[in-house]
């Protein structure tokens, strides 16, 4: 059975269970969802959509996304969600990329309670191997890119993933990440779905939900957490409360992290808070979305390797270079009405990571973008960044070169200093610059400290290094 039989099979057994739980605790089925969405697909029929439009929804979460992503999967229609809270220029110069026959603010669809059992025909309709799916790329390392999926490669994806997560029946996940970028969408809901498990809405993550976040996934009975290292760092951070720190660490089985690499120190705090290990989804959406995730084993040693799917193929090429050929590969980019893929001729795409491997685990351990080379040395920040996570005066820290006359490049941290050294010294400078010496390679010694008050993020809380750079390249030139 294909990932998209396995698909219909799961609508149809779990017709009558509960799916998915609105930040209002309005609660609705597999079959309310399914039939909800048939509603919202046959309206666009009404209105002369045709299979293969591409359909953009601008929303922020709410059961109107699950909605959307079905009804497109019904109807034919390449979803194409639209991150709330981009920039205009960005969401424009998206928009023109896919040109979409229909833009929608919300679906503005009623409800659809689900009767006796569904359809056969409804799901018979569902065609895998048409492009289902376009999702841009956060734009942390350049422009945003057009990645367009069938449905059987997410869906098989969303498959391998939530078995070697250990989702099933009884997942009760709450979803704080957007769903409309890919692990919002797959990691934590279509996932959940192929297993039969149920997602619980929570506010989407902003330094404002932070102070009471624990308060709705107890109360709900939650107990998997898929969230991002700044969300993690900050509720270890503001959570005090011993009896709301034990209510956590008896409630939930799973906390997973994606998007970035977790630092050490933040893995070692949350696992001394919580109990809990934090374990790291290693991903790529051109991909397919998660490609590795972390064993409870390894996750509770604090060590940093992941177990890749099964079904993918993991090369280390020259110079450490990550390359994987998978089975739920992108169709291609979408640029101009054509699709390009950038996959070798063996089928092998450039992950544009940097790895070791160990046995079957692999461990990434830079950007290749973010290699910066500093007297003939390459060195990557990734490292260095995890390192210097570890100091007290250090609440985040993000490392990036700069051109320099004699070395080629120079290293520059760029610091977030602790509420406790909230106006850092030429003394505080100088005990960061001795601890590196002292705990790291004469090599990835920062050249210079520089301290900011925030370091810039995107919406899946990213470190732009690009506008990094910009940054300090602007700093210099007044």
């Amino acid at each position: 059975m294909n990932a998209a039989e396995s698909f219909r099979q799961r609508l149809q057994d779990a017709w009558q269970a509960p799916l998915f739980q609105t930040i209002d605790d309005q609660v609705y089925t597999y079959g309310d969802t399914w039939c909800t969405a048939l509603a919202i697909c046959r309206s666009w029929r009404a209105q002369g959509l045709e299979a293969g439009s591409v359909i953009a929804l601008r929303s922020s979460n709410s059961f109107d996304l699950p909605c959307f992503y079905l009804a497109c999967l019904a109807g034919g229609y390449i979803a194409c969600p639209v991150v709330p809270g981009l920039h205009e220029n960005t969401v424009r110069q998206n928009l023109e990329t896919v040109n979409p026959a229909l833009v929608l603010e919300r679906l503005n669809a009623g409800i659809v309670r689900a009767e006796g059992s569904p359809e056969p025909e409804s799901l018979a309709a569902i065609d895998e191997h048409r492009a289902f799916l376009i999702m841009f790329s956060s734009g942390s390392t350049g422009r945003n890119k057009a990645i367009c999926h069938r449905f059987e490669s997410v869906a098989g994806s969303a498959q391998a993933f939530a078995k070697q997560s250990g989702f099933d029946e009884n997942t009760r996940l709450y979803h704080v990440l957007p769903m409309t970028y890919m692990a919002g969408f797959l990691n934590a809901m279509l996932a959940v779905m192929m297993a039969g498990g149920k997602v619980i809405e929570g506010p989407q993550f902003s330094m404002q939900t932070v102070a009471d976040f624990w308060s709705r996934p107890l109360a709900t009975d939650a107990n998997i957490l898929s969230m991002i290292p700044p969300l993690a760092a900050a509720v270890c951070r503001m959570t005090r409360d011993p009896e709301k720190i034990r209510q956590v660490s008896r409630q939930f089985g799973i906390v997973q992290c994606t998007s970035q690499s977790i630092q050490a120190d933040l893995r070692q705090r949350f696992l001394e808070k919580f109990n809990l290990p934090l374990r790291d989804c290693y991903g790529m959406t051109e991909l397919g979305g998660p490609l590795s995730i972390q064993s409870a084993a390894d996750a509770m040693a604090l060590n940093e390797f992941s177990d890749p799917l099964p079904g993918l193929e993991i090369e280390i090429r020259d110079g450490g270079e990550l390359w994987i050929r998978s089975p739920w590969t992108m169709l291609g980019y979408l640029d101009g009405g054509n699709l390009t893929s950038p996959v070798d001729d063996r089928g092998f795409l450039d992950t544009g990571d940097l790895a070791v491997r160990e046995n079957s685990r692999i461990r990434i351990t830079g950007r290749v973008k973010d290699i910066v080379i500093r007297g003939g040395i390459n060195t990557s920040p990734a490292r260095i960044e995890s390192m210097m996570s570890t100091m007290p005066a250090i609440s985040e820290v993000a490392v990036v070169g700069l051109p320099h006359a004699f070395w080629g490049e120079e290293l520059v941290a760029c610091v977030v200093p602790s509420a406790d050294h909230p106006a850092p010294s030429d003394t505080d400078t100088g005990a960061i610059l001795q601890w590196c010496r002292s705990h790291l390679d004469s090599h990835e010694v920062p050249d210079r400290i520089v301290y900011m008050t925030a370091l810039p993020r995107s919406f899946i809380g990213k470190v732009l290094k690009l506008d990094l750079v910009t940054q300090l390249n602007q700093a210099t030139a007044t």
